[in-house]
């Protein structure tokens, strides 16, 4: 077998590698259950920032989680009535969350974050109207950290569902 009908053959390969992981993607995107979430933004900490957000999720506890103070606890998303509600998970298979001041009032907040990559020409919503919310729709799979879908807005003071951001 000479060299040209290796590269082919290796081309392939990668070609079916990366189709099958787009197609896992595409199947968990339709199975999967979706909500919208309210995020807190976070500044990158790297020199190299690049068009991302750094988003940590605002959530909702189903059940009393076992926190004092400062403390962490593990909890699992799933969604019920089309909100993303934390129930507690064994330790180290879920993701961490903690109670932190949100807009002045203790929420529970994730601390792993969920990176969003930004389209090259759209707009950074961190620069939004004042006390306009950030939302993020996610889908959330049985395990692991739910995966971001789309941007959103929600005005101050509205209880309306947000407002997707158009992509470009």
């Amino acid at each position: 077998m000479n060299s040209r009908i290796r590269g082919v053959l290796l081309g392939i390969a990668q070609l079916l590698m990366v189709g099958s992981l787009g197609g896992v993607l595409l199947y968990d995107r339709a199975r999967l259950p979706r909500t919208w979430v309210r995020t807190v933004p976070v500044a990158a900490s790297t020199p190299l920032e690049g068009r991302y957000l750094q988003l940590q999720l605002v959530v909702e506890a189903r059940e009393p989680l076992p926190l004092t103070g400062d403390s962490t606890a593990w909890v699992s998303l799933v969604a019920d009535s089309g909100r993303a509600l934390a129930r507690p998970a064994p330790r180290f298979h879920g993701l961490r969350a903690r109670y932190a001041l949100v807009d002045g009032q203790s929420r529970l907040v994730l601390q792993d974050r969920l990176a969003f990559f930004l389209p090259e020409h759209a707009p950074d919503p961190r620069t939004a109207a004042a006390g306009a919310e950030l939302w993020v729709e996610v889908s959330l799979p049985s395990e692991g950290p739910p995966r971001p879908l789309r941007l959103g807005m929600r005005p101050p003071g509205s209880g309306s569902a947000p407002v997707a951001l158009p992509q470009p």
